[in-house]
């Protein structure tokens, strides 16, 4: 049973780029930056970390499922979330994001559908930007800039971004085998580009030296891969 969930994650890993690159670089994410009046990057960093697909599924992603599916195989006590912006979004409308029931999924699954079909993501998108949590009682990305880090929110770098981005889907906590999973990925390395040695300084003002030393360590470790590769 064990090699059959291997052989369904290295499948999963190989379809999981489906689309990614589409989302992450659509132009339309300009315009959603123009209007929020905040840096491309930031964007860019919460539709790779929260839904690389945003821009291609119908409103549920089904390779997002099946990884969460897959994941729930590999570790029976570990659940991984599977809902696309669309899906958020109708939580934040109904106020209901903690009604987990399989019926209140499956209605989420299609109300996210016809909002998909009714709604421009364009405007999906940015209403999610403004009404997402980041923790620290922050509600939206102006909030979060000024929460974290005592700037307007078209003042945030790219591994400011990246850390408020990051918030969503762990609002107050340090998860450092997340990071390191999203790290690997060579998207996200290109958008931090340089900045990515900034990270352990941000991570450790907020969760401490351990967290700092964590991160120092994580980024070594990818970039001795890298160099090895």
């Amino acid at each position: 049973m064990k090699n059959e969930i291997d052989w369904l994650f290295r499948l999963y890993r190989l379809l999981s780029q489906i689309g990614e690159k589409q989302s992450v670089t659509h132009p339309q994410n300009v315009e959603v930056a123009l209007r929020l009046a905040i840096p491309i990057h930031l964007v860019q960093f919460v539709l790779a970390i929260e839904d690389k697909r945003f821009w291609v599924h119908p409103g549920i992603d089904p390779i997002g499922i099946g990884r969460a599916a897959i994941m729930h195989l590999r570790c029976s006590d570990q659940r991984q979330g599977a809902s696309t912006i669309p899906e958020q979004v109708l939580k934040l409308r109904r106020r209901n994001a903690h009604n987990k029931s399989l019926s209140e999924r499956i209605r989420r699954a299609s109300s996210s559908l016809r909002l998909s079909l009714r709604e421009s993501r364009t405007d999906i998108l940015v209403e999610y930007l403004q009404s997402v949590y980041l923790g620290g009682s922050c509600y939206g990305l102006s909030s979060a800039a000024r929460k974290y880090f005592g700037c307007l929110h078209s003042e945030l770098s790219p591994a400011q971004s990246f850390f408020i981005s990051e918030r969503i889907a762990s609002p107050n906590m340090w998860r450092s085998g997340r990071l390191k999973n999203i790290l690997h990925r060579a998207i996200i390395r290109k958008l931090l580009s340089s900045e990515l040695n900034n990270l352990p300084i941000i991570y450790g003002n907020f969760f401490g030296r351990d967290a700092k030393n964590d991160l120092s360590m994580i980024i070594s470790q990818i970039t001795d891969d890298r160099n090895e590769g």
